[in-house]
């Protein structure tokens, strides 16, 4: 049986974003830092301390349900395909 040891890389750029990646044995685990000076939008959210608008369609800034406690359909991340 082939083992491995863990390997680690880190990437950051300019701007202070961060991008940590292990690969273990079983798996690989990704960590992503967004540096506070950044404004972002995304799929989870707009990194602003805000839980209301995170998880919204794109171009709306609504999320079905999100005062229901839904569960999010495949609305939502197809919305940002």
């Amino acid at each position: 049986m082939l083992t491995m040891k863990n390997v680690s890389v880190q990437i950051q750029t300019p701007s202070g974003n961060k991008v940590l990646g292990t690969v273990w044995s079983t798996h690989m685990d990704l960590l992503i830092y967004v540096s506070e000076k950044m404004s972002t939008e995304g799929l989870c959210g707009s990194f602003d301390g805000n839980q209301t608008n995170d998880i919204v369609i794109r171009g709306t800034g609504t999320f079905p349900g999100y005062d229901s406690g839904d569960v999010v359909d495949a609305t939502v991340p197809m919305s940002w395909r």
